[in-house]
């Protein structure tokens, strides 16, 4: 991407540091023609420009204004089949934090799929989509229409493991959200937060419109997920990138040939760069994403990175 642009007074949303810089201007409606173009979704935006911005001390990237998805949005993004993934390699990184005798919280629970790979005592989800809630129950699985702000009122201090997967990159006030969930936990238990890893080949994903507004509001390296544990006041266990999985492939190959041709042809990409869409782009990466693809197939990708990373903090014991 381009040098950003001096530093400025809009505070960032995790750390409330006052100077963030913007690295990119992007016009609201080349975003929302990119929406259109490549999911056939039809969003809105107030503002006629949107501000991709960088943290000076805690290093989160957010967009400004934070633009969130509404229930209509989410509504019509579960009509695409691998909206909601089963299987999830997050899932079997954070299981094993989960034992029997736990009171587990999930926020954003979707349709309870992680509820299905764990054996807690009891197992609490907040949801907001009345379909996902629909769906969870048909498995038997209650979720509440509930904001993780309003549950801590209620339950403080109640529960051993709160985890949220892939939900924090949507939330307009990510330090907030984590403060509620910490609240949620009993003193030495565990919070489990998974997000798409901006260390990853998700960060060469340049026209992923789903990791932008009003789908994904902040991106996440694992340096900012560390300052988590500092920012929040709780200690960092780790931070643990998901293995390449099959069902990431595609993207994998599609990001590395993207990745690959940009530093071929000698330029700097942006987000929604419109040379990356021009005819003869798109072949060459077409091409080169199916070698990357047959590469994949017959290699050992046990040491390479999938999309997603899972940060494990633990809340202060009690003395």
């Amino acid at each position: 991407m381009h040098e950003p642009h001096s530093l400025d007074s809009v505070p960032c949303a995790l750390c409330a540091h006052i100077e963030t810089r913007v690295v990119q201007r992007i016009a609201s409606s080349r975003l929302a023609q990119a929406y259109r173009s490549e999911l056939g979704l039809a969003v809105e935006f107030t503002d006629d420009e949107l501000f991709y911005r960088e943290c000076a001390e805690c290093g989160l990237l957010f967009f400004s204004p934070a633009v969130t998805g509404d229930e209509h949005f989410y509504g019509n993004l579960q009509h695409i089949s691998w909206y909601y993934s089963e299987g999830k390699q997050a899932f079997r990184i954070a299981a094993p934090h989960v034992e029997a005798a736990h009171h587990v919280l999930e926020i954003g629970a979707g349709r309870g799929l992680f509820a299905k790979e764990i054996s807690p005592a009891s197992y609490t989800g907040l949801e907001f989509s009345p379909a996902a809630i629909q769906l969870a129950a048909q498995s038997g699985i209650r979720l509440l229409s509930q904001t993780i702000e309003e549950h801590a009122l209620q339950r403080p201090n109640s529960y051993d493991v709160v985890c949220a997967f892939e939900v924090l990159e949507h939330v307009a006030a990510p330090r907030t959200f984590l403060d509620a969930a910490i609240r949620c936990l009993k003193p030495g238990g565990r919070l489990l937060i998974s997000v798409p890893g901006q260390d990853s080949f998700q960060r060469f994903a340049l026209w992923d419109v789903l990791n932008m507004p009003p789908h994904h509001i902040t991106h996440w390296t694992d340096e900012c997920l560390r300052a988590v544990g500092p920012i929040c006041g709780v200690r960092v266990v780790s931070i643990t990138p998901e293995p390449l999985g099959r069902n990431m492939r595609r993207l994998f190959a599609r990001a590395a040939a993207e990745r690959w041709l940009v530093k071929w042809f000698g330029f700097e990409p942006q987000l929604l760069d419109a040379r990356l869409r021009s005819p003869l782009f798109r072949s060459l990466a077409a091409m080169v994403a199916t070698i990357v693809r047959r590469y994949l197939a017959v290699s050992d990708n046990s040491g390479r990175r999938g999309q997603s990373v899972v940060g494990v903090f633990e809340k202060e014991p009690a003395t």
